[in-house]
C-alpha cells in the first residue's frame, strides 16, 4: 500500500526512467483531485454543469470510443463539463493501471450496479 502522492512520484520516476509513460501527471492530478474532494466531503456535483476550457484529451475520446455503450453524441454533449470528463479520466486511469482480473471486474460490476440500479431508484 502506497500513498496517492507516492504513486505520482513512482509513475514520474518509471517515465523518466525507462522513458515509458506508465500514467500522464495531468491525469494523476484529476484523479487526485477527485479523490481529495470525496475524501474530505467536499460537494462533487454543485458544479456540474461548469464546462470546462480547452480540448479533451484524444486517449479519454478513444477511451469512450471503445465502450460501446457510448454513443458519439452523449460524448460531445457530456464530455465539455468538468465533474463529466474528471470522472471519465478516472475510469481511464482505473482502467489503465489496473491488470485485468476478478477485482477490477468486480469493482465494474458495483459501478455500473451504482449507475443502473442505486440511481435509477433514487432518482
Amino acid at each position: 500500500m502506497i500513498t496517492f502522492g507516492e504513486l505520482t512520484y513512482y509513475c514520474d520516476f518509471y517515465n523518466k526512467t525507462y522513458g515509458d509513460v506508465l500514467e500522464e501527471n495531468k491525469f494523476l492530478n484529476i484523479v487526485r483531485d477527485l479523490r481529495n474532494a470525496s475524501a474530505h466531503s467536499n460537494c462533487l456535483i454543485n458544479n456540474l454543469s461548469k464546462e470546462k476550457t480547452g480540448e479533451s484529451d484524444i486517449r479519454i475520446l478513444n477511451f469512450l470510443k471503445r465502450m460501446h455503450c457510448v454513443s458519439k453524441t452523449s460524448i460531445s454533449n457530456n464530455l465539455k463539463y468538468n465533474f463529466m470528463y474528471d470522472f471519465v479520466v478516472l475510469l481511464y486511469v482505473y482502467d489503465h493501471l489496473l491488470p485485468s482480473g476478478g477485482m477490477k471486474e468486480h469493482r465494474y460490476k458495483e459501478l455500473r450496479d451504482l449507475l443502473l440500479v442505486r440511481f435509477r431508484k433514487n432518482n
